[in-house]
């Protein structure tokens, strides 16, 4: 997970029998505390990495030789993230060996709070994030290290009981599935994959990267599916907000990907299908610590190979309730569609190998790419020539304003009426 300077203090350990009709379980105790320090993921005003203490107790219970079950107690306390002085972390981890030969691991976490504090919610939001991300690579870790050891690691199965609402379908032409998965799948993820310049396509700032977790091939438990990769990336960014109002112009966001390739049936090195999960957390619009957005976008070659079937769909998962669900449901419908739009802009002159300018957010929350202002106001010029406000309203004052976008350079004039 990228630690550093970790020191080891000497352990303390004991055993205790207990005997029973037929077998005897010997329970193996163990305490070991540790001084590292630890990356943290991407957050506003939280540094790269921090000082943290691990306090660690190990529980091996034995039957006649053979571990039956290890139970880790972890108590984990940082020193330089913010707040670090509020709270402390608690994490449990069972393992235990299947009936099929492989590794069952259940890892679970809870936070107790020392001090009141008003960013409690948004330090509880901020830690699940990190807690599901943290626990992806340890899946990842451990698939690594069993795959080195000859040994099946077991993963709970995949159950998605959230039903997405499908927000695009279309086809794009000259999209290539491979190029984008192969990019996707890269440790390096400045501009020019498809995530990242989305992002920058929505005018998101402040983008921080965390680390690639480890890309693996399919579960070991699973049925071989040679090729088939998962990826796990987590990233924060500062986001445009529709109008809304009582919303902000502006959200902090931390952004989690979920990303799977699928070859192709022929045997080649081709990715056929590139699926993406993804988990969205805002933090500073209203009664953002009531839900967070789940999406999916699912890219498929054709079968002529002259394009890309895209999919997508999103969910709105509530973990509290609101009297303002409907309204929270119905407004991000509504910008899930306006976003749409814009995306398939995107990802059409992607495939055409164009460059993807940003799209403004309009007033009634839709979208307007810069070059569909240009072609009407080309359009206007040539239906009616130069504009004649001025004589239309008499004897009043027009100004015109010009702003321009120095990503774009496109300059778009609006005609003010003066008081």
């Amino acid at each position: 997970s990228g630690a550093t300077d970790i020191s080891v203090a000497p352990t303390s350990s004991g055993d205790q029998t207990r005997r029973g009709n037929s077998e005897t379980l010997v329970k193996r105790l163990a305490r070991r505390r540790l001084t590292a320090r630890l990356v943290v993921p991407p957050a506003p005003g939280a540094p790269k990495t921090t000082r943290a203490t691990n306090s660690l107790r190990m529980e091996m219970q034995e039957v006649h030789g053979s571990c039956r079950r290890m139970t880790l107690h972890i108590e984990l306390e940082m020193h330089d993230t913010p707040y670090c002085d509020h709270f402390l972390f608690f994490e449990k981890w069972v393992l235990e060996p299947h009936s099929a030969g492989g590794l069952r691991l259940r890892k679970s976490f809870a936070m107790r709070f020392t001090k009141r504090t008003l960013v409690r919610a948004m330090i509880e939001r901020g830690t699940l994030s990190a807690q599901k991300y943290s626990g992806e690579q340890l899946v990842n870790f451990l698939k690594q290290r069993g795959s080195s050891s000859n040994s099946k690691i077991e993963e709970e199965p995949e159950v998605d009981e959230v039903k997405l609402a499908e927000v695009l379908n279309l086809e794009v032409p000259g999209l290539d599935v491979t190029k984008e998965a192969n990019l996707l799948l890269d440790d390096d993820w400045s501009r020019g994959n498809l995530l990242v310049d989305h992002l920058y396509f929505q005018e998101a700032t402040e983008v921080q990267v965390a680390p690639l977790a480890g890309t693996v091939e399919e579960p070991l438990g699973a049925p071989a599916t040679p090729g088939k990769k998962r990826s796990h990336r987590q990233l924060s960014a500062r986001m445009l907000v529709p109008p809304n109002p009582m919303a902000p112009k502006t959200t902090r966001a931390t952004i989690t990907y979920n990303i799977i390739t699928c070859p192709l049936e022929d045997g080649s090195d081709k990715v056929g299908r590139l699926i993406i999960k993804t988990d969205l957390v805002f933090h500073d619009t209203p009664y953002c610590d009531c839900f967070h957005v789940r999406e999916q976008l699912t890219l498929e070659a054709l079968p002529d190979g002259s394009g890309t079937s895209v999919k997508k769909g999103f969910a709105l998962i509530f973990c509290k309730r609101t009297m303002m669900k409907g309204v929270i449901e119905s407004s991000s419908l509504q910008s899930q569609k306006a976003a749409a739009t814009g995306f398939e802009d995107f990802l059409k002159s992607r495939g055409k190998g164009l460059p993807t300018l940003s799209r403004k957010i309009l007033s009634d929350g839709s979208t307007a790419s810069p070059n569909d202002s240009d072609a009407n106001s080309a359009k206007s010029s040539k239906r009616s020539g130069p504009p004649t406000l001025p004589s239309l309203l008499g004897s009043r004052t027009l100004s015109t304003k010009s702003l321009g976008s120095p990503r774009s350079g496109i300059v778009v004039e609006v005609w003010e009426l003066q008081r």
